[in-house]
């Protein structure tokens, strides 16, 4: 198991390898001089051959859908013949995750969530983002200048709302980071506000050359907007921080960004621009939405996981997110649960996994020994420093398999009243293993593209959504769709269904 900081220091150590250090090169789809450390296109290729398997073992697997990994291709390769480097052989993959996010490596590689995919609602807005991509490679924004290491370009779409997404406070991702060196997707902080600004107009140049609608970047631009307000009301903050968010001041507003790419969009038009909107919609038909079988599903605050055949739930005032390594519950006052699976290896016990697990990077209390749904168990406590503060820690190790044991960390804001004591007894009462009839009655959601009948309403067809909470706003998220908006009979639209 490996860290977000772990992957991006393998592919630095793979461009380091390959180039060296010293060496500027023309940027190709700007004219100008940009500090590149030397690194050829060759050793580029090299680098993401290098690390692409990682990165899929890191962010989720390849989606097994072939038919929509040879059209996502398809449309990835018409804009790469647009494009200023024709020199690298572009592979585009459709990752089984349902995070909401696409980006690129050197060499070419580019990757979009399947998540991502669910979100948009016809082809030019996957021209938009996958132009994007492109847009980070050809501008060849994986260097970094002024005596830096060179860093190799994870490009992100968006990593602000991602981390909005994910609801972590900032004192608690701190601490799991330094308690554990996990902080999901820490390297997705290495793109500039510049740079992600000239990627969405290279984006727009791109799309234009093939011939799509160029404001597909400013609609896909804010359905991702729109998403991460949803994710904020559900998670019980305000939708306005999403537009005051500046992750690790670098990324830019999405608001700013879509009234940006809106100017762009005016200044190059298309004659009888592409759209493919059903095309689009038909390609997405039964795509899984939220968890996979593979990957474990969120319903409300209880997780899921039929294909491994267990399942914990959260207080109530906690809101789930599921990750290719571990499921994140996020609660108030940046109080946070992960949990982690793990195979026991040669530890004779739960207690002993836990002090090696822990030794040297915290102090731990007295390593308490209990059964937890009949199987072995630990916890201890402890206290740490973050960056903004003392926090309390728990750590409970359940399981008596050598293939598998779930470990699950508990780390709130210091004091006392934090909840931390009745989270923990939740946790503990609710985490356990499924039969195979049990796992069975958990089937995936998908999307569903239906035609619209008359009299169909915004509140007709959201009933239909199965979705806990908010399912109106979920349906307009998913569609594009305005609170005024009429829904005009025939008309293609997405519903989220078991």
């Amino acid at each position: 198991m490996r860290s977000g900081r772990a992957l991006l220091a393998t592919v630095v150590a793979a461009v380091l390898a390959a180039g060296g250090l010293g060496g500027c090169a023309v940027n190709p789809a700007t004219g100008e001089k940009v500090f590149t450390g030397g690194v050829t296109g060759a050793q580029e290729k090299a680098v993401g051959r290098k690390v692409h398997a990682q990165i899929l073992g890191e962010l989720g697997p390849r989606y097994e859908d072939e038919e929509l990994q040879t059209y996502v291709n398809s449309v990835g390769q018409l804009l790469a013949r647009t494009t200023e480097r024709r020199d690298l052989e572009y592979t585009f993959t459709v990752v089984d995750s349902d995070t909401i996010n696409a980006f690129a490596v050197p060499g070419g590689y580019i990757y979009i969530t399947r998540g991502l995919l669910a979100l948009f609602g016809d082809e030019a807005e996957l021209a938009g983002v996958l132009g994007h991509e492109l847009g980070h490679i050809t501008a060849l924004h994986y260097a970094r200048g002024q005596g830096q290491a060179i860093l190799a370009q994870i490009g992100v779409l968006a990593a602000d709302i991602l981390a909005q997404q994910a609801g972590a406070g900032g004192a608690v991702r701190n601490a799991l980071d330094d308690l554990t060196g996990t902080a999901a997707f820490a390297y997705l902080r290495s793109h500039s506000r510049e740079n992600e600004y000239e990627s969405d107009d290279l984006g727009i140049r791109y799309i234009a050359r093939a011939g799509y609608d160029t404001y597909g970047v400013a609609r896909m631009l804010a359905k991702i907007r729109a998403r991460a307000r949803l994710q904020a009301r559900l998670a019980g903050r305000s939708p306005d921080e999403i537009d005051r968010f500046d992750y690790t001041a670098t990324h830019p507003a999405p608001a700013k960004r879509v009234r940006r790419a809106l100017d762009n969009a005016a200044r190059t038009p298309v004659r009888d621009p592409m759209v493919a909107r059903e095309i689009y919609l038909e390609k997405i038909d039964g795509l899984f939405y939220g968890g996979s079988p593979e990957q474990g599903f969120v319903r409300g605050r209880e997780f899921v996981h039929p294909t491994l055949r267990f399942r914990f739930s959260v207080p109530e005032t906690f809101t789930l997110h599921n990750t290719p390594k571990t499921v994140i519950a996020s609660g108030s006052g940046g109080a946070q649960i992960s949990l982690w699976l793990h195979g026991r290896g040669q530890t004779r016990s739960a207690a002993e996994f836990l002090r090696g697990r822990w030794a040297g990077k915290l102090s731990l209390g007295r390593i308490e020994e209990l059964t937890v749904n009949g199987q072995p168990a630990a916890t201890a406590r402890a206290a740490a420093q973050s960056a903004r503060g003392a926090v309390d820690v728990r750590i409970l190790v359940v399981g008596s398999d050598a293939d598998r044991v779930y470990e699950t960390i508990f780390v709130f804001p210091g004091g006392r009243g934090s909840g931390l004591e009745a989270a923990y007894r939740e946790v503990a009462a609710s985490l356990r293993e499924l039969t195979v009839s049990e796992a069975a009655t958990y089937r995936p959601r998908r999307i569903a593209v239906v035609e619209a009948r008359p009299g169909d309403t915004q509140q007709s067809l959201a009933r239909r959504m199965a979705v806990e909470k908010r399912p109106l706003e979920h349906f307009r998220v998913l569609n594009g769709l305005e609170p005024g908006d009429r829904i005009v009979p025939g008309r293609l639209l997405k519903l989220v269904v078991e």
